[in-house]
């Protein structure tokens, strides 16, 4: 199977599973069938400096009450560019063509973009800041470990520029 959009299509898959109890109007204490979701992903490189990030994965979840992992269906946010960072070319080869730089900052363009939608959100909602130490956990891509600390330093910094006092309107932005 290739499909290009295949990790947005699993994570709607999710949510489509989550929005039809709040559009039915089901409780999970109403109705007991609970939803399950599995996917598996496998990317191989051809030879160069991505190649170290190919590998395979592979999920299952059982969504019901009492979840490990809470989704927050009203505080999302969505980012969608277009970037040729990924992608096929040549539908008889293998591989993709992948731009590893442009690709990272594709990454954190549109984590900074999410959530600075996912805390207008959560502050129209509860009437206060969102900031990381509000979080138990993030979880981020994670195709070399460099990747997710940046993300999650991406975040701080974001709290600090909502936050500072020192740094000035037009600094902000």
């Amino acid at each position: 199977m290739d499909d290009c959009g295949r990790l947005w299509v699993v994570g709607a898959v999710v949510r489509r599973r989550l929005e039809w109890r709040e559009v039915e109007g089901y409780g999970w204490d109403e109705i007991r069938v609970d939803g399950s979701q599995t996917w598996v992903e496998k990317r191989v490189y051809a030879e160069g400096p991505a190649r170290t990030t190919s590998g395979a994965a592979a999920i299952a979840m059982l969504i019901g009450p009492d979840a490990p992992i809470a989704f927050e269906s009203k505080l999302r946010g969505n980012h969608m560019s277009h970037a040729y960072d990924f992608y096929k070319p040549n539908l008889a080869s293998e591989y993709p063509v992948v731009d590893g730089k442009l690709s990272q900052t594709c990454y954190l363009m549109a984590l900074a973009s999410c959530y600075k939608g996912f805390c207008k959100k959560y502050e129209k909602l509860e009437g206060k800041q969102f900031s990381t130490e509000d979080a138990d956990y993030f979880v981020f891509h994670s195709p070399y470990n460099k990747l997710v600390q940046k993300s999650f330093a991406r975040l701080v910094f974001s709290d600090y520029l909502r936050n500072a006092s020192s740094v000035d309107e037009a600094a902000k932005q």
